[in-house]
C-alpha cells in the first residue's frame, strides 16, 4: 500500500493451536503492544482507520476507549 498507509499482519499470533489460557495470554499481550505502538505512531488527536476484511471497519483513536463487540473484541 502506498504512503501514508501502514499495514500490520498479526495473523501469526492468532493462528496457532493452543489452549484457551495461552490464547488469552497471547491475545492480551498483542493488544497491549499494539496500542502502545499505535500511540507512538499517532498524534494525541489523530484517528486511524482499522480494516478487518471479515468485519466492519472503523475509526479509532488509540488513546481513547472504544466499544467492544458482543464477543468482547
Amino acid at each position: 500500500m502506498p504512503n501514508p498507509f501502514i499495514t500490520y499482519d498479526v495473523s501469526r499470533y492468532l493462528n496457532g493451536s493452543v489452549d484457551l489460557d495461552t490464547y488469552d495470554e497471547i491475545y492480551n499481550d498483542l493488544e497491549e503492544k499494539s496500542l502502545l505502538v499505535f500511540q507512538e505512531l499517532t498524534q494525541k488527536n489523530e484517528y486511524m482507520y482499522a480494516l478487518d476484511w471479515e468485519h466492519s471497519c472503523y475509526w479509532i483513536n488509540s488513546r481513547l476507549e472504544f466499544p467492544k463487540s458482543e464477543f468482547d473484541d
